[in-house]
């Protein structure tokens, strides 16, 4: 799965959790297309959201046995995140993030053509 160059940013998360990725697309349809294709990808692979948190949250397990767990499971999760997730970026990354829902997108992407 490739995407185009210029049209995504690739940065870490905060300085203390640096397993965290987070890539940036375009706030435009196109944009948004391609979050949802890479979003599909890894939901349909089971390395979604839910599968995720089900690995990340465990509050029995201790930060150790969840490491080992990690290591045992070297894969790589994704998901399209929301604005809740933006606490687990740096301050820089949200600073200069935008976030705009998938309708306000879609509303732009059905506006009609003003010619002056």
């Amino acid at each position: 799965m490739g995407f185009e160059a210029g049209k995504t940013t690739i940065s870490h998360g905060k300085p203390a959790n640096q397993n965290v990725f987070l890539i940036k697309f375009f706030p435009t349809f196109s944009g948004l297309q391609e979050a949802e294709k890479l979003h599909n990808c890894f939901a349909d692979g089971n390395r979604g959201r839910q599968e995720f948190y089900q690995r990340t949250a465990s509050k029995s397990k201790a930060n150790s046995e969840r490491e080992a767990c990690f290591k045992n499971f070297p894969f790589l999760y994704g998901y399209m995140a929301v604005a809740e997730d933006l606490p687990k970026l740096d301050s820089e990354t949200m600073k200069r993030c935008l976030v705009k829902s998938k309708k306000d997108i879609e509303a732009i992407a059905d506006a009609p053509l003003n010619i002056d």
